[in-house]
């Protein structure tokens, strides 16, 4: 069990469709890069740039990553994550949570009231760690959460991962703060925005 610090916060990330994008898979192809590497497909450099910019604006923002990559072990996501120059702090890999099988469950499971798949695993990291309560937001691609969970999640566009505007509403959520996102011309006000909102932390939001 992790002992979390009382300013904590959680990453709960997905890789493809977040990092692993399908624009930069089409590049690499159409440039003659390589597609991949040791550990899997390339991730994208602008997607990995804007988890940066979360990472960078919440400074104790952990990753826990949920994606199927997870499988490969946490001691080789850590590698991963150093060799590829990744942000901040990986900490975890989440379990794959399977509930007791008895009829009651199956039951519930039938009837969409005990959800299996990242939802239930990312609450049972949460529970094992000691971390509910805890600021925290989901990115990835597929809709596989809790009601509620919905308002800790990103949906991301695999055709691009994450993005500026998905980056600026992840801070939000971390601080528990509303963030206007702006849809079109400078960003720069955003990452004035993103960068200062540490800065102007609740007493209370930790």
């Amino acid at each position: 069990m992790l002992m979390p610090n009382k300013h904590d916060s959680y990453i709960f990330l997905d890789f493809d469709g977040v990092l692993n994008t399908e624009r930069w898979q089409r590049h690499c192809m159409a440039a003659g890069l390589p597609t991949e590497d040791g550990f899997g497909p390339v991730f994208d450099p602008e997607a990995v740039e804007n988890l940066a910019t979360i990472m960078e604006a919440v400074p104790g923002a952990k990753v826990v990553i949920t994606s199927s990559w997870k499988w490969e072990g946490l001691e080789k996501m850590k590698r991963l994550w150093t060799e590829r120059r990744l942000p901040g702090v990986l900490l975890d890999i989440a379990p794959d949570f399977v509930p007791n099988f008895d009829d009651e469950a199956f039951e519930k499971i039938l009837q969409g009231e005990l959800p299996v798949g990242r939802g239930a695993d990312i609450r049972a990291w949460q529970e094992q760690n000691g971390a509910a309560g805890k600021p925290y937001v989901i990115l990835d691609d597929l809709p596989d959460f809790y009601p509620d969970q919905q308002p800790h999640y990103i949906e991301t566009d695999p055709r691009v991962g994450i993005t500026l505007e998905d980056a600026v509403r992840g801070i939000g959520i971390l601080n528990e703060k509303l963030i206007p996102v702006l849809l079109l011309g400078d960003y720069r006000p955003a990452f004035q925005q993103a960068d200062a909102i540490g800065e102007r932390r609740t007493p209370g939001c930790h």
